[in-house]
């Protein structure tokens, strides 16, 4: 089962406090932290700092579909050490969450 929480802003610590109260007594299997494609590196930096309280145990990138630079979310993965969990693109809620194909992202990011 998937949970999906509201949207919390990175940079309200206080709200970013809440979820973490919120989800603990859920005792959850794993959190991931859902990383937009479409962040730049500074403000993709910020969203997997201000998360890394929570504990999460992988990334998924969403927005997939909406840009051909994906770099900058695998090059966090990389540094960060927390691995690449899903890819999210389209709106078909049956096809759009995938799990990892390590050669669909090196395709992606290699000519």
């Amino acid at each position: 089962m998937i949970l999906d929480t509201a949207a919390v802003n990175p940079s309200d610590s206080g709200a970013v406090g809440a979820l973490s109260a919120e989800l603990e007594p859920l005792a959850l299997d794993a959190i991931y932290v859902t990383l937009p494609a479409t962040l730049g590196p500074q403000a993709a930096r910020g969203v997997v700092a201000s998360f890394r309280q929570l504990g999460p145990i992988a990334i998924t990138i969403t927005h997939a579909d909406e840009t051909d630079q994906i770099g900058v979310a695998v090059e966090l993965v990389a540094i960060n050490l927390i691995p690449l969990a899903y890819v999210h693109a389209g709106t078909d809620p049956t096809t759009a969450l995938n799990a990892l194909d390590p050669r669909a992202i090196a395709a992606r990011l290699l000519p």
